[in-house]
């Protein structure tokens, strides 16, 4: 890998390294592409756009358990008032 990835930082490898992985897995379908380099950095953020979904339906249904237990205490929290 190049030296500038050494500059970056041992957790930030890490992080790259995976991504790179997650790409590579792709690699048929981007070296079919009259520019298999952009195509690659299309994969990437394509890669990157599904991750965040996956962290948005994560935290929507954090959001909903807790409207739903917050709910739940202020109607106890009623009862006992």
């Amino acid at each position: 890998m190049s030296e500038w990835v050494g500059e970056l930082g041992e957790s930030k490898q890490r992080v790259l390294l995976n991504l790179l992985a997650s790409i590579a897995k792709h690699e048929e379908a981007y070296e079919k592409s009259e520019e298999p380099a952009i195509a690659q950095l299309w994969v990437a953020i394509l890669e990157l756009a599904e991750r965040m979904e996956r962290l948005e339906r994560k935290i929507r249904k954090m959001e909903m358990k807790l409207a739903m237990f917050s709910a739940g205490s202020v109607v106890e929290d009623l009862k006992n008032y």
